[in-house]
């Protein structure tokens, strides 16, 4: 696990996740959490750039979900839509919360035929394997070294 300070020392998470995490002696913004094969970059709320919210169950015929093939790690689907998370103030907080950074690329809608047509979102977090001129990147599994491209 890797802590990023990019705000404030005395600001953002003072504890890494991890229900035995210890203390960090600066407040951290992001960290990027990798473990079993994955790699993800995670932000404590006041660091989130938005904030996704479900929306209203309303008076529609009901859900539909368009079909898409070949999903990416880190897409998810639902009835959300996105707002600015202002003011972008991290606060010094010692939970040790740090949350995905979601975003929605296509915001829930209402059809003209009254159906709720979910939205799709990205985790823009999710660090993914790249090729390199060795082959390709992969986080290793027996090793405390990570190579960064």
């Amino acid at each position: 696990m890797i802590g990023f300070d990019i705000a404030d020392p005395a600001a953002g998470g003072m504890r890494l996740p991890g229900a035995k995490a210890p203390a960090s002696p600066v407040g951290l913004e992001f960290v990027l959490v990798v473990d079993s094969g994955q790699a993800r970059l995670r932000a404590t709320p006041g660091a989130q750039q938005f904030r996704l919210e479900p929306v209203p169950p309303g008076a529609t015929k009901g859900d539909r979900k368009a079909r898409i093939a070949n999903w990416v790690p880190g897409m998810f689907m639902g009835s959300w839509t996105q707002y600015l998370n202002e003011p972008f103030t991290p606060v010094a907080e010692t939970t040790g919360r740090f949350d995905p950074l979601l975003v929605a690329i296509n915001r829930a809608r209402v059809g003209a035929d009254s159906s709720n047509w979910f939205g799709y979102g990205y985790d823009r977090g999710v660090l993914r394997a790249v090729r390199s001129r060795t082959g390709v990147g992969r986080v290793p599994t027996r090793t405390s070294s990570i190579p960064i491209h």
